[in-house]
C-alpha cells in the first residue's frame, strides 16, 4: 500500500509551511464530540486498531498517529465525509465514495493484486 501511495494521492497542489501559534491551535480542531464517523467503518490503516473518538481534538483516531476528520474546514475544501466520484486505478470500479471508503477499497484491491502476482 505504501509503495503506491504517491500515485494514489497525486495531485497538483501548491503547498506552503506555516508555523502554528498556540492561538491557531485553539481554533484548528473541531473539538470533542465533533467530526465523528457515524457508520461502522473498517480501519484502512490498521485492522488491529479499533477506531475511536479523539478525546481533545475531535474526529476519529485510526492509529496512534492518524486522526481523521478533526480539522475545522474553511468551506472551500469540502468535508471528509462527503461522497465524491472516484475511479479505482487497479480494478477500474467507478462509484461515489467517501475518503474512508476509497482508502478501504484501494487497500483491498492492492492486497488482492499483490496476492495474484505471487
Amino acid at each position: 500500500l505504501s509503495k503506491n501511495l504517491i500515485d494514489f494521492v497525486h495531485n497538483d497542489t501548491v503547498y506552503s509551511i506555516k508555523r502554528l501559534l498556540p492561538a491557531d491551535l485553539k481554533v484548528a480542531y473541531v473539538g470533542r464530540n465533533f467530526g465523528l464517523v457515524e457508520e461502522e467503518v473498517k480501519n484502512p490503516f490498521d485492522p488491529e486498531f479499533e477506531p475511536r473518538p479523539h478525546e481533545e481534538k475531535g474526529g476519529m483516531k485510526f492509529t496512534e498517529n492518524i486522526n481523521y476528520n478533526c480539522l475545522v474546514t474553511q468551506g472551500d475544501e469540502g468535508n471528509a465525509a462527503e461522497s465524491k466520484f472516484w475511479k479505482c486505478p487497479i480494478c477500474q470500479m467507478e462509484s461515489m465514495v467517501t475518503v474512508l471508503e476509497r482508502l478501504h477499497h484501494y487497500s483491498q484491491c492492492y492486497n488482492q493484486e499483490q496476492v495474484t502476482q505471487l
